[in-house]
């Protein structure tokens, strides 16, 4: 086990917490040398890009299930570029529906606030709207070559362009001054970087899957589409959360809390990143074990696997606080320190704790089993925390965003831990079965 870890598991471990740093490297960036409304803004977008990257992740995980379940058959190849070739024609749509309905959608991430944060998160969003046929190109190469045996690859794909999206963040804005337009600007070129990588290694490495003429397959087509909807949901979900937050917090605070959230939603943005490395890169061997029937190995393979991400949460966790110590004595406005000190421990806590609410979703996809994955995903981030964190951000205000964070996550493991422990593999419903 301590061999596929090291083989699948830690090269994507790697991979997200620096695809992480880079995602949001125009957050850190406005953290650290810009601050103010221009945080906000990167934050308030936030959502919508965890939406879009929901899409590329939802497709993303039905491609790898599809190829690993299938166990490489002829029509693999046939039935991948139709999925490739409809689902780029939908981003095109995306990307222009989008563009004409900007001002209603960041209205209702919270943008309205003052008339700064409006303009600067209209620029931001209208940049990050470029970057989605991008990121999903690299996300579905990526996956493929993960799948087809090329995990360093995988992860080589998703970090050489990142790695150039901080570079760019760097320059354009310390450098050129460009501000929230730099921000957006270094984020744009990067993707575009990062997909023309991707196709280049997969079409210059030796694999058996090729993209080839197209073979309709609709009811294919959604079928991937449904097997990986519980990723979408999972991260459209926690877009919601933020949005809930955000809004909560415009509503019941003050300007200062809001900018506070701002760096704690920074700062623990990278605790859970060990818990979707794991399952991503454990995902063909779920895939191929489970088909193959070996329920037990199964069983021990996830515990273990969840044994093993824990401790790369703690670390970062405690990295994190130390960054906050120095951000502490850097000169930002006191008040906001007073406010995020306390908000970054519980919540960076309750992430250390959500183990179950990101690993047991992607294991169940991996397997065909997106129902499970639904259930459980809604179960948190639309239900459970919604709730919690609605009643006490109106009633202790943004501490309350770190106290409902971490019940949640307690509750999590009490009934979807327990739940999982004492399942029979054997009789849970696949797709590809």
């Amino acid at each position: 086990m301590q061999k596929s870890f090291n083989m699948y598991a830690k090269p994507m471990v790697n991979t997200f917490i620096i695809q992480s740093l880079m995602f949001n490297a125009d957050r850190i960036i406005a953290a650290v040398f810009v601050g103010g409304s221009t945080l906000i803004a990167t934050n308030l977008v936030l959502p919508f890009l965890i939406i879009a990257g929901g899409i590329a992740q939802m497709i993303a995980s039905g491609f790898g299930a599809f190829i690993g379940l299938q166990q490489q058959t002829d029509k693999v190849g046939k039935y991948i570029s139709f999925y490739l070739v409809v689902t780029i024609i939908f981003y095109f749509f995306l990307t222009i529906l989008f563009l004409i309905f900007n001002e209603q959608i960041i209205t209702l991430l919270g943008a309205s606030v003052n008339n700064d944060i409006f303009i600067k998160t209209q620029i931001y969003f209208i940049f990050v709207v470029f970057t989605q046929l991008p990121i999903f190109i690299y996300s579905i190469f990526s996956t493929l070559m993960l799948n087809v045996g090329f995990p360093k690859i995988a992860a080589r794909i998703k970090t050489i362009p990142l790695i150039l999206n901080l570079l760019l963040s760097i320059f354009f804005v310390i450098f050129l001054d460009m501000g929230v337009v730099g921000l957006g600007l270094s984020t744009l070129v990067a993707s575009i970087v990062a997909s023309i990588v991707a196709i280049y290694y997969f079409i210059h490495e030796d694999h058996e899957l090729k993209l080839v003429k197209p073979e309709v397959d609709v009811s294919g087509y959604l079928k991937v589409l449904y097997n990986g909807s519980s990723e979408f949901i999972s991260m459209s979900s926690d877009a919601i959360v933020i949005i809930i937050i955000n809004i909560a917090l415009i509503h019941f605070t003050d300007l200062n809390t809001l900018t506070a959230y701002a760096y704690v939603s920074t700062l623990t943005a990278l605790i859970f990143m060990p818990y979707l490395g794991v399952m991503y890169g454990m995902q063909p061997l779920f895939s191929k074990l489970y088909s193959e029937k070996k329920y037990q190995h199964v069983r021990e393979l996830l515990i273990f696997n969840i044994k093993k991400s824990i401790p790369y949460a703690i670390v970062i966790y405690i990295i994190m606080l130390i960054i906050l110590f120095f951000v502490a004595i850097s000169g930002i406005n006191s008040e906001i320190i007073r406010i995020v000190i306390p908000m970054f421990i519980l919540t960076g806590l309750g992430y250390i704790l959500s183990f179950v609410s990101y690993e047991i979703p992607g294991f169940f996809t991996s397997i065909g089993n997106p129902k499970n994955s639904l259930l459980i995903s809604a179960f948190r981030n639309l239900l459970l925390l919604p709730t919690l964190l609605i009643s006490f951000i109106y009633l202790f205000g943004g501490i309350g965003v770190g106290i409902s964070y971490l019940i949640s996550e307690v509750v999590m493991i009490i009934f979807v831990g327990t739940y999982v422990y004492k399942m029979d593999l054997s009789k849970i419903k696949s797709l590809y079965k």
